[in-house]
């Protein structure tokens, strides 16, 4: 079975993902664990995962924002990684990594939100390429089961 998912492209005219409202991001916040929240709001604003496990929980400001990597957040998106943050503070070290997964689990929490929340996120990591002739339509296309 194949699925067509509508795609947009970004100021330099390439595929991605895309951005989330903040109704999708109040959706967020049903979930208990303040990680998976926080990093499908990073993956929204296409930060890399590296980038992503690479943050320190003081990276990120009381209110939410991150200003190294000059995201336009949302306040709904802002509140969500405000949570991650103050929860690393408190269970963690001084200064602890924002998140403590590693790579695989961070994808997959990603992965699971989005499929149990129906996001429009296309969580894939690996490069696309046009081998389908569709990238220059607007369209991605992906086998599922």
């Amino acid at each position: 079975m194949i699925r067509i998912l509508p795609t947009h492209k970004d100021a330099a005219g390439n595929l991605g993902r895309f951005i989330m409202t903040a109704d999708h991001y109040r959706q967020l916040r049903g979930f208990m664990d303040p990680w998976r929240a926080a990093a499908t709001v990073l993956h929204a604003h296409h930060v890399s995962t590296e980038d992503t496990l690479a943050l320190k929980a003081l990276d990120v400001t009381p209110d939410g924002d991150i200003p190294r990597l000059g995201l336009a957040l949302l306040p709904e998106a802002r509140t969500l990684l405000a949570a991650q943050r103050w929860h690393q503070l408190i269970t963690q070290d001084a200064d602890p990594p924002l998140f403590k997964e590693k790579p695989h689990p961070l994808r997959a929490g990603i992965r699971a939100i989005t499929h149990q929340l129906d996001l429009p996120l296309v969580p894939y990591w690996r490069t696309q390429t046009n081998d389908k002739g569709t990238g220059n339509i607007g369209i991605r296309i992906e086998e599922f089961a």
